[in-house]
């Protein structure tokens, strides 16, 4: 096999494989199962395939597939061929995946239709795309993926994680969350949410069955109905908002019998939306925290599913390895980051929101914490950023696009009440609802805000600047009326 050099995963992966080339490393809900040999030698197939089709070493390969076996072989063909693997999908309007492929520089997908006239016939294709002018500029060393979030320039950014910080994450990872007998990893989270990184490489590193769960129902119901199946202890990759929902579809002794681990991240959490896991004895809950410039997780708390409290949950303390920066602001710190779990950096802007102190590379997240009894707890941003349904959103790529369906005036986007609304300013009887269904081929589904309200002026502060505080309010009373 033509595996790519210094790839410690794959390494991992062959490792098992030759203790154990039948073992089982993944499963689909259908029945088939994958053992760490077939694995291998389907990814070794892809790979060639790439290769035939162009990919050389350096390259990126965007991957629009949904949680399946398919990606997870399409991400290890990536790596076979020297390549990194940016997870895309097509459901995202096309001039933002068209966006995307001109600043990955990508050349090749791996699909099944979308991207070309060809119906979606559930088999694996991998397309060309057109040719793109990218502009001459150094490879990233070591790069494992990209993945794109939220601009606030109004475009999406892509942030280069390397193969180093991705194995220390998975090393941390699976002492951390991993049980000591075999587990099961439900892999139901989109691959580009980085989140997702959990369930579908940490199996494979450090043993256990990777299950995808996708489908035409929603995929909070498919994870129930996964619990209710599955006696072997789970390690589940979850966020706030989906583990307050699971909570609602299962039943007492469903609950009961679970064991494991639940790992949370993407949004704040609260003691009070994992309560009704109180009686699930045999789980361990972890409140991860990492943004994606140090690669999926950074800042861990873990604590009994039995435990009783309330109020927010502690992000806790570091990593092994991660070093970190509190800088005064008030009461409160803002948040800097150091240590091998740092991506490359942003294409086409290496250094981005990165910087160098006394020898350390640094990143600063623009996150706000406080410290009570040694515990690190999450208190907001510094900035226009949101989180919506784990995914990271910046509030001016909203009103970049709403802009551009309305010419000349001012726009606003606000989070009211956790729901996404909105703004723009303009006269009585002027009535700007419809764009909320005009903005929808230019934006990410998550993106789209519910509602636009007609606003009489923007709110500012006494020194000129918005005040979002009280547009909140003004936008939560227009919605009220």
């Amino acid at each position: 096999m033509h595996t790519a050099e210094n790839n410690q995963i794959i390494s991992a992966l062959e490792a098992h494989c030759s203790r154990s080339p039948g073992s089982l490393v993944l499963e689909e809900p259908a029945g088939q199962t994958w053992s760490h040999q077939q694995l291998l030698e389907r990814a070794d197939a892809l790979s060639r395939r790439l290769g035939v089709l162009g990919a050389v070493p350096g390259n990126r390969i965007m991957v629009d597939l949904p949680p399946s076996a398919d990606f997870v072989v399409a991400v290890l063909a990536a790596w076979m061929a020297g390549a990194s693997y940016v997870p895309v999908t097509s459901s995202d309007p096309r001039p933002r995946l068209d966006r995307i492929a001109r600043t990955a520089g990508a050349k090749l997908v791996v699909h099944r239709g979308g991207w070309t006239h060809q119906a979606d016939d559930g088999k694996v294709q991998v397309s060309a795309l057109e040719p793109v002018a990218v502009d001459e500029r150094p490879q990233y060393d070591d790069e494992a993926y990209v993945i794109f979030t939220s601009g606030s320039t109004g475009e999406p950014k892509g942030v280069s994680v390397g193969h180093r910080a991705l194995y220390g994450y998975l090393r941390e990872a699976g002492r951390l969350y991993a049980p000591a007998g075999p587990a099961r990893f439900p892999f139901q989270l989109p691959p580009t949410f980085d989140a997702a990184i959990t369930s579908y490489l940490l199996p494979l590193v450090h043993g256990g069955v990777c299950v995808p769960l996708a489908g035409a129902r929603p995929v909070t119901a498919l994870l129930s109905d996964f619990f209710r199946e599955t006696e072997s202890p789970v390690v589940l990759k979850t966020t706030p908002s989906q583990i307050q929902l699971l909570g609602r579809l299962l039943e007492p002794r469903t609950v009961r019998a679970l064991s494991g681990s639940f790992v949370i991240g993407g949004e704040a959490l609260s003691y009070e939306q994992c309560e009704w896991l109180r009686d699930a004895e045999g789980v361990t809950l972890h409140n991860e925290y990492g943004p994606t410039e140090a690669t999926v997780g950074c800042i861990i708390h873990s604590f009994p599913a039995t435990l009783r409290a309330t109020g927010p949950v502690p992000i806790g303390r570091p990593h092994e390895g991660i070093q970190l920066g509190l800088v005064p602001t008030g009461s409160e710190f803002g948040l800097s980051l150091s240590g091998e779990c740092l991506a490359n950096g942003y294409l086409g802007d290496r250094r981005g929101g990165f910087r160098y102190q006394d020898g350390l590379r640094v990143y600063d997240t623009g996150d706000l914490v406080s410290v009570k009894d040694g515990l690190l707890y999450y208190e907001g941003r510094t900035d226009d950023q949101v989180k919506i349904g784990g995914y990271r959103v910046e509030l001016g790529e909203v009103e970049t696009a709403l802009a551009s369906l309305a010419p000349g005036r001012q726009v606003v986007a606000e989070i009211v009440d956790g729901v996404l609304v909105g703004g723009v300013v303009g006269g009585d009887g002027e009535d700007f609802s419809g764009l909320a269904a005009g903005i929808r081929p230019l934006l990410p589904r998550h993106m789209v805000p519910r509602v636009v309200r007609t606003i009489g002026e923007l709110p500012l502060t006494s020194h000129g600047k918005l005040d979002r505080r009280r547009l909140r309010g003004l936008l939560r009373e227009l919605g009220e009326n």
